[in-house]
């Protein structure tokens, strides 16, 4: 049975690959050096669209094998939205916090969510 895609694992191995360092990687797409060690550790989702075609080129990569990575990317956003829109514990923390601040959660929780 194969592994499912670790975004994290792939990332490490193609920076490593291409003689970068997590410093190296994070100048050229202009976030922490923290930001990068995160996504491998795949305790960050991927990055977004302007990003991941950053990262691509920082990487060498082809063009298809970014287009590749900026469809992971996106992908991977909406699942973290629809993870998080459809996360039962966090709605109840969610509604009693704006019960507890007189807001009503339901008028909150109907507001569309932007796509990626």
């Amino acid at each position: 049975m194969s592994q499912p895609f670790q975004f994290g694992a792939w990332l490490k191995r193609e920076r490593l690959a291409a003689g970068l360092t997590q410093a190296d990687l994070a100048r050229a797409l202009d976030v922490a050096r923290a930001t990068i060690s995160m996504m491998e550790s795949n305790l960050k989702p991927p990055p977004g669209p302007r990003k991941a075609a950053a990262l691509g080129v920082a990487l060498g990569q082809s063009t298809d094998t970014i287009d590749k990575i900026l469809t992971y990317a996106r992908a991977a956003r909406r699942e973290d939205k629809c993870r998080a829109l459809h996360d039962e514990a966090a709605i109840d923390k969610f509604k009693a916090w704006q019960a507890l601040h007189g807001t009503p959660a339901a008028a909150l929780l109907a507001i569309p969510v932007l796509s990626v």
